[in-house]
């Protein structure tokens, strides 16, 4: 059926039309700036934000290198060497899942190959005290990130650490002994 085209305007004029075309609008939006291994931020975007959903050793794994996956592992076989593999060691793990973000953003991104970029990137986090449920530090840290590209998807080729500082959002007390 034809219809004129007086009616075919009000089809596109009337408030339906707007809310469908807005919410699709909107939502592809939404797609494209969701941060993907295509790009170096990206990596690091999704890295940080598993990192503190508590994402397992697995999924945090997807994003380093080979190379870099290794290192890490000698590194936490020596620790838990030179901790006689109690259970300080594990607990320090445990501990971990006491930090939420706050804060995180890529200061700095060198790119001078096609297919290696250095990233420096400042994270502010807070430690929680699973106790009482409210925050106790306030931890500013700032890293370099060596990042590759493989296959067309960018990876973490090490990490190193510049510096990080610590605040404190409750009054410590210290006793004369």
């Amino acid at each position: 059926m034809i219809y004129p085209s007086h009616l075919r305007l009000e089809k596109i004029n009337s408030p339906k039309f707007a809310f469908k075309f807005f919410f699709f609008f909107f939502l592809f939006l939404l797609n494209c700036s969701r941060p993907t291994q295509e790009t170096p931020e990206g990596t690091l975007t999704l890295f940080i934000d598993e990192r503190f959903a508590d994402a397992s050793e697995e999924n945090l794994m997807k994003y380093f290198t080979s190379a870099f996956k290794l290192k890490l592992q000698v590194e936490l076989k020596e620790s838990l060497d030179q901790a006689g593999n109690s259970n300080d060691a594990l607990a320090e793990v445990e501990f971990k899942k006491q930090y939420k973000k706050k804060d995180f953003n890529i200061s700095h991104m060198n790119c001078e190959k096609p297919d290696y970029c250095v990233a420096r990137y400042v994270l502010e986090y807070y430690t929680v005290n699973q106790k009482e449920s409210k925050s106790q530090f306030l931890t500013e840290t700032k890293k370099v990130a060596i990042m590759k590209k493989v296959d067309g998807q960018w990876f973490i080729d090490d990490v190193e650490h510049l510096k990080t500082y610590h605040e404190s959002l409750e009054q410590i007390e210290v006793k004369a002994q």
